[in-house]
């Protein structure tokens, strides 16, 4: 997706969600978008941002919870990421980008014994 492309998609969400402001999919959407965009300042608060409305939307939302838990690890943010992801993996044992992320923040914390569980 182009720039142009991934400006059009936040418009259309930014959109949908002064349409309705508890559109989880919107809230979703644009937060992917943030996220995946680092020519937008603070793109990675402005996600995180997003993510957490979202679960503040629909508590279960694991895929909100993974990918916040990943950007609060990228920050170093460790108790929070592992909050997060915990909640993630309680929701969906079987979510497998969830593990892994798990994995990765046990190994980042000194874990490693406790990684290899999630990279299985």
């Amino acid at each position: 997706m182009s720039l142009d492309a991934g400006e059009r998609a936040m418009k259309y969400f930014e959109h949908a969600i002064r349409i309705d402001r508890n559109s989880v999919v919107a809230h979703f959407g644009l937060a992917k978008l943030y996220e995946e965009y680092a020519v937008i300042p603070d793109h990675e608060e402005r996600a995180i941002k997003e993510y957490l409305h979202v679960i503040e939307l629909n508590s279960n939302h694991y895929k909100a919870l993974t990918q916040v838990g990943m950007l609060l690890l990228k920050q170093e943010r460790f108790e929070e990421a592992a909050d997060k992801i915990k909640r993630a993996i309680a929701i969906n044992k079987e979510y497998h980008p969830a593990q892994l992320v798990m994995g990765q923040l046990l190994l980042e914390t000194g874990n490693a014994e406790s990684a290899v569980k999630f990279f299985g």
